[in-house]
């Protein structure tokens, strides 16, 4: 599988190369698991993080109706006013690939585990038990990376849930 980060292209699939994550992964000093994927694995996090992030409610628009992926857009202002540039993928947005790929690689942020949190039910004068010792359901796009994109999002609210 080959990368494609060239913004507007028809046939783009990830906003960031494999050598943008291991340097991503190296300056965060995070590097165990991310280090242990081979190289199709990596790239398969890496279009995986992208897929999960163009779920998200980007401000502006799509610069061509043939990209493949939602960036670039146009009437994006930076956190200085500044437009940002179309290009390029934004740095922000390049850093919210790398840290959600290889958070990816830690374990599989959209598994819902297949179980509820329920520990009992009884149908006779309706009883349900809810199991207060498992783990909260991880958000899919977790607070590290939401912090990356929250100012190019439409609202505050927008996140990406599990249906």
């Amino acid at each position: 599988m080959t990368l494609n980060v060239t913004p507007g292209d028809p046939n783009a699939n990830s906003y960031a190369l494999q050598a943008d994550a291991d340097t991503f992964a190296l300056a965060r000093g995070f590097t165990s698991f991310w280090d242990a994927c081979t190289v199709p694995q990596k790239e398969g996090f890496l279009q995986w993080a992208t897929r999960l992030l163009d779920q998200l409610d980007w401000k502006g628009g799509r610069l061509t109706p043939q990209q493949a992926l939602r960036w670039p857009r146009v009437a994006v202002l930076d956190q200085d006013g500044w437009l940002v540039q179309q290009s390029t993928i934004p740095k922000f947005l390049l850093n919210a690939t790398c840290e959600l790929a290889i958070l990816l690689a830690v374990g599989d942020r959209t598994d819902d585990g297949g179980t509820l949190p329920i520990s009992r039910v009884q149908v006779g004068t309706l009883s349900v038990d809810f199991n207060a010792k498992m783990p909260p359901e991880p958000r899919v796009i977790p607070k590290p990376v939401k912090d990356y994109v929250r100012p190019y999002l439409r609202s505050e609210g927008a996140r990406l849930v599990r249906c």
